[in-house]
């Protein structure tokens, strides 16, 4: 009901602007017509539309969370985390999709020319990501793993992306430097309430073509019986 009410608000601006006036009251009666209709299916339903609101922001998906993200731009191809400070570290808002891009953890471009987007200067971009998973039901879900490496124009790319998922200090997803597209899954029982998570994605380049901050990675879950996954953004919080 509230998408169909959505249009017809789109449509009366279309007519205010490009329709003349006998057109625009023509159209005028066609959509209250329609509006009378609404109201009275939404009567004979028993739904108002205060209830229809509230219904509409109750079921509006969260797609974002917050957890300890650790981000780094290396000039070395043989990168190694524990040996090299993070470009940027702290609690930040997890997207639904993860990036590599510096942006994405608070660092300000200097543009198209931005040395951080030269694979030939840093050919590794890696990020760590720290927190909870919190789900309200225990029971196994699938793990839906989809990465993006950039591509070349009319090809494919030279980026490489690995990643790491554990839970509970237990490894239940590991893929090798790969510059497939493919998705993956992976089975991973889970208890109801939280459990703590870490991400490690890492994207390297040979110093030449794409860069490796432009991959993104979608993680998801998907509970038993489910038909879709949801981006692990939606159960993540602060660890505790």
């Amino acid at each position: 009901m509230m998408l169909m009410r959505y249009i017809f608000f789109i449509m009366l601006s279309i007519v205010s602007l490009t329709c003349a006036a006998e057109e625009s009251e023509r159209l005028w009666q066609v959509i209250e017509n329609m509006q009378k209709r609404i109201d009275r299916l939404e009567a004979e339903l028993g739904v108002t539309r205060d209830q229809a609101i509230v219904q509409v922001e109750q079921t509006t998906e969260v797609t974002v969370g917050n957890a300890y993200a650790r981000y780094w731009l290396s000039k070395d191809s043989a990168f190694d985390p524990g040996a090299e400070p993070p470009l940027r570290e702290g609690f930040m808002t997890i997207e639904k999709s993860i990036s590599l891009n510096p942006a994405q953890y608070g660092y300000s471009s200097d543009g198209l020319f931005d040395e951080y987007f030269d694979p030939s200067l840093y050919p590794v971009a890696a990020v760590v990501i720290q927190g909870d998973l919190v789900v309200e039901a225990g029971g196994e879900y699938q793990l839906v793993i989809k990465p993006t490496p950039p591509r070349e124009v009319g090809g494919a790319g030279n980026v490489e992306v690995s990643i790491e998922i554990t839970v509970n200090n237990r490894n239940v997803f590991t893929t090798p430097f790969s510059k497939s597209l493919a998705g993956r899954q992976q089975s991973v029982s889970l208890s109801a309430g939280r459990q703590s998570i870490s991400v490690s994605i890492l994207a390297r380049s040979p110093g030449f073509g794409p860069s490796p901050v432009k991959t993104r990675v979608y993680i998801g879950l998907q509970a038993e019986g489910e038909i879709t996954s949801y981006p692990i953004s939606r159960y993540l919080q602060p660890g505790r």
